[in-house]
């Protein structure tokens, strides 16, 4: 028993270090996940879509479907193709 007591005073006593370790960590990631939010946040919006604008499904979800034959990004030196409908 002796041993077991050591085990676990020494993990009563290593708490406070892997918080603070863990707290670090946390923070660190908290600012990726800002930074990529605000570098990368409106990639998935520039896409090639189906309509021009979002719409309606039983009038409470909102979808815009993304052109499935189009998978590259929109912007850059890259314009969408037209559609076979036109739009």
């Amino acid at each position: 028993m002796p041993h077991l007591r050591m085990i676990v005073g020494a993990l009563m006593d290593s708490t406070r270090l892997m918080m603070e370790w863990l707290a670090l960590v946390g923070f660190f990631f908290t600012i990726l996940a800002i930074l990529g939010n605000n570098l990368f946040g409106t990639v998935y919006w520039q896409r090639c879509r189906l309509t021009p604008v979002p719409y309606l499904v039983n009038g409470s979800i909102v979808t815009w479907p993304i052109d499935p034959s189009q998978p590259r990004f929109c912007g850059g030196g890259y314009q969408c193709l037209q559609t076979p409908a036109g739009e």
